[in-house]
């Protein structure tokens, strides 16, 4: 009665891991990297509930059998226990550094200790280790438990700072909701080696897994499926409470629309239209660096939000957008051009309000736009 009572919390998020998988294949394409960084977290921490449920299960049982099977259970158990904070630590460089690869060498070098503890996991039944299975079939943690827990919070610290140092990048409630997915399974873990006997660090993270699908579900509203860009509903939001919070705030903007699109739309369809926005903000995109923001306001019309009030730094940031459309140009091979009209400025306390800011560079772009028309003819 004691095992099942133990093991009742892990039996619960076993069954909320399910429903969740159930719930998530429907409404989140697996094949989108975010949401596949999402089923990967999802897969490690349902096994990691099987191998430490098991392992309680037939804790104590002098069988041969079962203490061969305590054995494989626990060196499962350790082998992935790395593995959930290293799916964590993906999820949020894949939220945080969108456009960024982990570079292959970094990845060897985070995948490394995974390596080592996977051998020290598999050594264990024989040394001792991590743990051992006496003949009466008693688990008990050897004497490098604590180098286990090194390796399995390793890379959630690493989130967790990966998240703090990007933090200007995300949104208030996202911060507190990355920090919180982060430290739960943390401070589970903590009460779990100082209290021997307590089962809470696997169903922590699923319910740290939980909240990283409500976001996922939100991000949904607030990110614009075709560009990826935020959302108008998203900028104003957060923007507007920025101003109102911070009366000296200031940062830059660029504001830009694609020329011709209605043509494009007529001519060739609306697919193509599509096709010309989504070149454009690919070009846009790999000029922006980690800590720009870019934002949807609608049809072709889109913002990038620079954190500076330097506007040299922004008239060189279009400058070199300005060139990678000319290279664009150069080698596209579509019947039709890939151009935008810019404006760009510095918002600061001078601006009544937001809207009198976007307005002012709305001018400034549609000013672009008619030197152009003028020049053409």
């Amino acid at each position: 009665m004691e095992t099942i009572y133990r093991i009742q919390v892990n039996l619960m998020a076993m069954v909320v891991l399910l429903s969740l998988f159930i719930i998530s294949r429907k409404r989140l394409d697996s094949k989108e990297s975010l949401n596949s960084a999402f089923f990967l977290t999802l897969t490690t921490i349902f096994l990691g509930l099987v191998f430490e449920t098991v392992t309680c299960l037939i804790n104590g049982n002098p069988n041969t059998f079962m203490i061969v099977v305590s054995n494989i259970m626990s060196i499962g158990l350790f082998a992935v226990s790395p593995l959930l904070s290293f799916t964590f630590l993906i999820f949020i460089h894949r939220v945080v550094l969108v456009n960024r690869k982990i570079n292959q060498k970094i990845m060897t070098l985070l995948l490394i200790p995974i390596g080592i503890n996977f051998i020290l996991a598999l050594l264990s039944p024989l040394t001792g280790m991590y743990f051992s299975v006496d003949s009466q079939g008693i688990y008990q943690r050897g004497d490098w438990f604590l180098i286990a827990s090194f390796f399995t919070y390793l890379y959630m610290f690493i989130g967790v700072g990966v998240v703090l140092y990007h933090r200007k990048k995300l949104i208030k409630q996202d911060l507190r909701t990355f920090l919180v997915i982060g430290m739960t399974p943390i401070l589970a873990g903590f009460f779990q080696v100082v209290f021997y006997g307590l089962l809470l660090i696997w169903s922590s993270a699923a319910i740290a897994l939980s909240l990283a699908y409500l976001y996922l579900q939100d991000r949904l509203v607030h990110i614009d499926s075709m560009t990826g860009a935020w959302t108008r509903e998203s900028f104003y939001n957060i923007y507007s409470r920025r101003i109102c919070q911070t009366s000296d705030d200031c940062f830059g903007a660029i504001y830009f629309d694609i020329d011709n699109l209605k043509s494009i739309n007529d001519i060739y369809g609306h697919f193509e239209g599509d096709q010309a926005i989504i070149s454009a903000i690919n070009i846009v995109k790999n000029i922006l660096s980690e800590d720009d923001i870019l934002c949807r306001l609608g049809g072709d019309e889109f913002i990038i939000i620079i954190d500076t009030s330097d506007i040299t730094i922004i008239e060189s940031k279009l400058q070199n957008i300005k060139e990678a459309f000319k290279l664009y140009g150069l080698s596209n091979q579509k019947p039709y051009s890939v151009e935008c009209s810019f404006g760009c400025a510095v918002y600061s306390k001078d601006y009544t309000s937001l809207e009198v800011f976007l307005r002012d560079i709305d001018f400034l772009m549609y000013q672009d736009k008619n030197a152009k028309r003028e020049k053409l003819a």
